[in-house]
């Protein structure tokens, strides 16, 4: 007789926290766990958990040099475990982070960070004001589309000092050459979306999360989506030779 197995759809919930958690738990090395993000086109990158947990010893130049213009007050937005946080913390500078998944949060706490579960499109005005706002780790994606990007760099106002900035790191989807990427963009843009807009979901063991939207953009699209936002862009660090940028912008 043959048995025929039932499907099961993996179980809702915070995998790449997951991911990191089971790392952190295992001593952050290498090779413990991975996070695989998946594309809704079939599209699949596996991540090293590690990552989140790593030192700047270890990041890319452009990585370690994003960071270095932050002054004052800085808010880490999307601060994940708090690998930045904690290297500006090193530097003597006043750090909190928020991020919207509970197992980033608990490592971040763990590692001595100040951290808040929040969401950044509702960020609370309870957090107070910052003179500088991280994006890093290539989080410009998490402003997520021109409408949701708007409204997240619009209610950054609400928490910005005179003379604040936002440094932040993106990936630029038309330096990305593997024909996928481009058959996507082009799919992209003709439902209307912008060419670089993701679909995306994380997938740790059998834990998955909901759908999200990952915004690749161009620092000329980053330009002009900051536009009537209150934020200008000011300054641009770009790599030769990878597709990843830093871009500034500053309040006014």
């Amino acid at each position: 007789m043959t048995t025929t197995r039932t499907t099961v759809a993996p179980a809702g919930g915070d995998a790449i926290g997951a991911a990191v958690q089971a790392c952190h738990r295992a001593g952050s090395y290498a090779g413990i766990a991975h996070a695989v993000l998946e594309r809704d086109d079939g599209m699949l990158t596996v991540n090293d958990a590690a990552v989140y947990l790593s030192e700047d010893t270890t990041w890319s130049e452009v990585e370690r040099r994003a960071p270095l213009a932050a002054t004052g007050m800085v808010l880490d937005l999307g601060c994940g475990a708090g690998r930045h946080a904690r290297a500006l913390m090193r530097r003597g500078l006043d750090v909190r982070g928020v991020d919207n998944s509970p197992g980033m949060v608990a490592v971040a706490h763990s590692l001595g960070v100040d951290v808040e579960l929040a969401d950044l499109g509702a960020l609370p005005a309870e957090l107070g004001t910052f003179d500088t706002f991280l994006l890093l780790g290539g989080n410009l994606g998490l402003l997520g589309s021109r409408a949701a990007g708007r409204h997240i760099l619009s209610s950054l106002t609400r928490l910005a000092r005179s003379g604040a900035r936002i440094i932040g790191t993106g990936i630029n989807p038309y330096r990305l050459t593997h024909a996928a990427h481009q058959r996507y963009g082009e799919g992209n843009v003709a439902a209307g979306r912008m060419f670089g807009q993701y679909r995306m979901r994380a997938r740790f063991e059998d834990v998955s999360s909901d759908w999200f939207d990952l915004l690749l953009l161009s620092p000329q699209e980053l330009g002009g989506l900051a536009e009537g936002t209150g934020w200008t862009l000011c300054d641009l660090d770009e790599d030769d030779a990878f597709p990843m940028y830093t871009a500034t912008l500053r309040l006014g």
